[in-house]
């Protein structure tokens, strides 16, 4: 009698099966670990920013001046309303507030979200004149005393993160 050598057809069918949910658990796994490094890349981008910012305000003594049409996204505008205004998903706006804090070479260009997206991007909103942010009151009569950095966090269900002046 010859013994056949070999893999019996049920024996394939459960290796690849295990295979399978092996793969699909990985998967998983590999796909939160992107989120959260999503959030950390969001956070690390509002710090640097912030440090920017920080550094602005010791050298001209305010922060950006306030603006005066556009909603300061890193997704751009698409309302029309702004002055040179962008379309949508292309980044921040070439009159952006936080362009001061290139042209004046603290920041080498403004980070963007790492999905810049409708549901995903960052946004900046320097005080106006009176203007409370995060408790705090903007008494100068220029504006641009305080401002708000913010982002939506995908690990958080997109939980608002910001950083303050």
């Amino acid at each position: 009698m010859r013994k056949n050598k070999g893999f019996t057809l049920i024996e394939l069918l459960v290796v690849i099966a295990v295979i399978g949910i092996l793969a699909s658990v990985v998967m998983a796994s590999l796909n939160s670990a992107r989120v959260k490094a999503r959030d950390a890349k969001r956070k690390a981008d509002m710090k640097q920013i912030q440090t920017a910012l920080e550094l602005y305000y010791d050298q001209f003594g305010r922060y950006t001046v306030y603006e005066d049409l556009c909603s300061d996204t890193s997704i751009g505008s698409n309302n029309g309303a702004c002055s040179g205004g962008m379309v949508l998903g292309t980044g921040w706006a070439a009159n952006s507030d936080l362009g001061e804090i290139v042209t004046a070479g603290f920041m080498p260009s403004l980070p963007l979200d790492p999905k810049n997206s409708l549901t995903n991007f960052y946004w900046y909103e320097p005080s106006n004149p009176g203007e409370v942010l995060n408790g705090k009151t903007d008494t100068s009569s220029t504006g641009g005393m305080l401002y708000a950095l913010c982002t939506y966090l995908e690990t958080t269900g997109g939980t608002v993160y910001c950083v303050y002046s």
